[in-house]
């Protein structure tokens, strides 16, 4: 079995890439990170102040949609 790993992105380059963030549950502890990318899809963040989530590899993981899409618009990783 392939083990996962954890994809972290900042925030300024999802910005950049037309991403729209928005902090769920601010203010609570267990508050999370909703990334919606310019088609309308999103992902939930592991963080509320980066991007953060766990893809095995993009043909096998649930997750993968996103690695791609970070991939084919040139948003750089800070870890992953």
């Amino acid at each position: 079995m392939e083990m996962g790993r954890a994809i972290t992105v900042d925030l300024q380059p999802l910005l950049n890439a037309g991403c729209l963030l928005r902090l769920e549950g601010a203010g609570q502890p267990r508050a999370w990170l909703k990334v919606t990318i310019p088609d309308g899809r999103f992902i939930g963040s592991n963080f509320g102040d980066c991007l953060n989530f766990d893809c095995r590899s993009i043909e096998n993981s649930a997750n993968g949609w996103m690695e791609e899409w970070l991939i084919e618009n040139s948003v750089p990783y800070a870890h992953g």
